[in-house]
């Protein structure tokens, strides 16, 4: 019993015997010589290569890009989710007033299993510095430092946008226009 041939045989039959055919016809009817044909083969096969380097390469620099892009916002989603606690949990500690050990505490648990990540050392020891001015018996001062972290975390995740630049001033204005 015979075996069918496959249409995937059939198709590289079909385009050998139609490469063969377009040779013979182009030395039959004198369109190349044959004492050039195989230059000229190999100059097809050689750009060919070329060709096919050139693209291997496009597209291995275009993965490596994507792969950058797609790290690049997983690290920035996890930014926001982590400067968004740590705001939150600062600007509830404000409003409830409960600027004490214990919210600072707090603050120091999610900026030290979280916060410190995602900062380089001057954002570090100005976060320090800001926190250093939180004082509980100064309502004005803790609003102050808790409106200067949230502009460096927010300003740190508007990357090349000057347009959305936070100013601590204008936040402080906000939290105190709620106060009537």
């Amino acid at each position: 019993m015979k075996t069918p041939i496959k249409i995937k045989n059939s198709w590289s039959y079909g385009l050998v015997f139609f490469f063969l055919l377009f040779i013979i016809s182009a030395v039959f009817f004198e369109i190349w010589e044959f004492s050039n044909l195989p230059v000229q083969f190999f100059g097809a096969m050689f750009g060919v290569v070329i060709s096919a380097i050139i693209t291997l390469f496009l597209l291995q620099g275009q993965s490596r890009q994507e792969m950058k892009r797609e790290a690049f916002v997983k690290i920035f989603e996890q930014k926001i989710t982590v400067y968004s606690e740590f705001t939150e949990k600062m600007w509830d500690m404000l409003h409830n007033e409960k600027i004490n050990e214990e919210g600072l505490l707090d603050l120091r648990t999610i900026c030290f299993d979280k916060l410190v990540f995602y900062l380089n050392n001057e954002q570090i020891k100005n976060v320090r510095t800001y926190v250093e001015k939180i004082d509980e018996k100064n309502l004005d001062a803790t609003l102050e430092a808790v409106s200067e972290i949230t502009e460096l975390l927010q300003n740190d995740l508007n990357t090349d946008d000057e347009k959305q630049h936070l100013e601590s001033e204008e936040l402080v204005l906000l939290f105190k226009a709620f106060n009537r």
